[in-house]
């Protein structure tokens, strides 16, 4: 394995185990998983996708996320992103970083937050699965499995509540990293929250 690939798998596996109970945002994060059922547990979020298609491997970022934020954002999602943002620039070292960034032109990650409608005219790939999903990643890369631009919503009209709101920004935008599929394994999740959500809500993916 080259050391990129060695980095961009230890990277995502540490931003899985910190997230692994990061549901509460109030709460610091513990890793509730090691060892051998921490590498299933990996392989089974990064190397599937919920919808698009999948080859198996693992799909990583080169280049930091500049990530463009419109839509309605309410004050405590911006700084709950900001957050997140700080959480896994910690985890990254001196590789891939999150950076927000003022101008969309220079973006290659937009955060919408709005309604589903309304993010599939940003995203219309995704058109066909909002109506059944409150919160969406869609990502896009290369034959190298190297992604290199993608898009998220939080649909902030049927999540209402703040923390489901806060949950859906942490899961999608943990998710825009590579690590592509839901799992039921573990209650406690950032990429599930049973009662959160209806049981047809997915994350999406293309390329």
């Amino acid at each position: 394995m080259k050391p990129k690939q060695l980095f961009h798998k230890a990277f995502a596996g540490a931003v899985l185990l910190a997230s692994c109970c990061l549901w509460s945002c109030n709460s610091d994060p513990e890793p509730v998983i090691a060892g051998s059922e921490a590498k299933t547990y990996y392989k089974q979020i990064a190397l599937g996708v919920e919808f698009g298609t999948g080859s198996g491997v693992v799909h990583k970022w080169e280049t930091n996320l500049k990530i463009f934020v419109t839509g309605e954002p309410a004050d405590y999602l911006l700084l709950e992103l900001d957050k997140i943002i700080e959480e896994i620039n910690a985890l990254s070292g001196s590789g891939t970083k999150l950076e927000r960034v003022s101008d969309e032109a220079d973006a290659n990650f937009e955060i919408f937050f709005g309604s589903g409608n309304d993010y599939a005219a940003i995203e219309p790939n995704a058109a066909s699965y909002v109506a059944a999903n409150w919160g969406l990643t869609w990502i896009y890369w290369n034959t190298s499995s190297v992604i290199y631009q993608g898009s998220m919503y939080v649909d902030i009209y049927r999540a209402t509540d703040m923390s489901a709101q806060k949950h859906l920004l942490r899961e999608e935008l943990t998710q825009s990293l590579g690590l592509l599929n839901d799992s039921y394994d573990y209650a406690n999740s950032i990429f599930t929250r049973p009662g959160l959500r209806p049981p047809s809500m997915q994350t999406s993916t293309g390329k």
